[in-house]
Parts: structure tokens; sequence; C-alpha cells
């Protein structure tokens, strides 16, 4: 029995996108699959439907004048895993979920993406269940723009046992950037979106 697929795929090369299709059509259904040409100027846009992947030719992150990391914050944010391939340098690895190789098999493909999706399907809020009480005050700390200093008075810990929460905090959640935490606390009801709206 085939697994569904809601997908998006990212390539300048028409023959790798039409390729990219006919593979997932023949492993997967139903499919639902947008092919673009170039990167979104509005992420949310694409995002904001049922999407399970996305497939990103890395070798256009150069052209790409948008915040890449900002890119994959809100995928990551969003619980939507970003396959790359076509890596032409390493430091590129690391923003994406897992990595494909263009001499990879169709099985090996296929296998890959439903072992990255399936992850994906246990659910959002498994990722914040793995957040501390004390990670989760030290992510709205850091989404009200306080410093470490000042988180760790507001808390009262040391500024290095703030520092270490932060370092878990990227490695459970993988999110880098202030923007992509705001996103991803909003999403996962760690702060009300009303708080912010009336600041603003």
């Amino acid at each position: 029995m085939s697994q569904k697929l809601h997908a998006v795929v990212i390539d300048d090369a028409t023959i790798i996108r039409e390729g990219i299709e006919v593979i997932l059509n023949r492993n997967f259904f139903p499919i639902t699959l947008n092919k673009l040409s170039s990167f979104p100027p509005n992420l949310e846009k694409v995002i904001k439907s049922k999407v399970d992947l996305v497939m990103v030719n890395a070798n256009m992150l150069w052209n790409y004048n948008g915040d890449i990391q900002y890119f994959s914050d809100v995928l990551k944010s969003k619980n939507i895993p970003m396959l790359g391939y076509n890596i032409q340098h390493h430091s590129q690895k690391k923003l994406f979920t897992s990595i494909l190789h263009l001499t990879d098999s169709e099985e090996t493909i296929c296998d890959k993406i439903k072992s990255i999706t399936a992850k994906n399907q246990k659910g959002v809020e498994e990722d914040s269940s793995n957040l501390s009480t004390r990670e989760i005050e030290v992510i709205r700390q850091i989404i009200d723009g306080n410093s470490n200093k000042e988180i760790a008075e507001k808390l009262f810990i040391s500024t290095h046992t703030v520092i270490t929460h932060r370092k878990n905090i990227t490695q459970k959640l993988g999110i880098k950037s202030i923007s992509g935490l705001t996103i991803y606390a909003i999403l996962h009801g760690l702060v009300e979106i009303d708080e912010y709206k009336t600041e603003a």
C-alpha cells in the first residue's frame, strides 16, 4: 500500500523536477506535488496548505536572495522536513533534514522520503513534549528579546545555565534564529500570539 504525500520540489532544471514527479508518482498515492523553478518570495503562501516534505536543489542556494536560515527555520517550526540534493558544499548539509545523492536508486530515494515523513507524521506535539518546563520558560524569554544575563536574572539562574538551556533547545528543535523560535512557540501554543499583536 502506497503512502500519501504532499510535497514541494524547488529546482530550476525542468528535467529534474519532472523526474522527481515520475518517481514520486510511482511510489506514493495519493500525491500532491508543487513544482517550483525558484525559491518562493512568500514561503508562508507555499506551505499554508498541507505539506509533508520540501525537496531542494542545494545548488540553487547560491542564487537565493532571501535568508536561507529563516527559510529552514520556518520549515522546522512547522515540522516540515527539507530534503536536499546536489550538495555543493559541506556547510549546506546542516540546513537540511536529510540528504539525497543524484546517483541514489529510486528505491533509496523513496525509502529516505518515507523515513523522514514517517517521523514527521508522528505529530508536531512530540517535539514540544521533549522540552523541559525550564526550556520553555527560556524560549519565552528569548522571543521577548531578553539577553542571556536578563534571562538569568528573571529566572533566578546563572548565565551559564541559560547558555546550556539555549544549546539544548537548539539541539532538540534544530532552530537557531529568534524568528524561527517565535514561529515555533506560537504554533505549539507556548506563547499567545495576541501578546505580540498588542505590543506591535
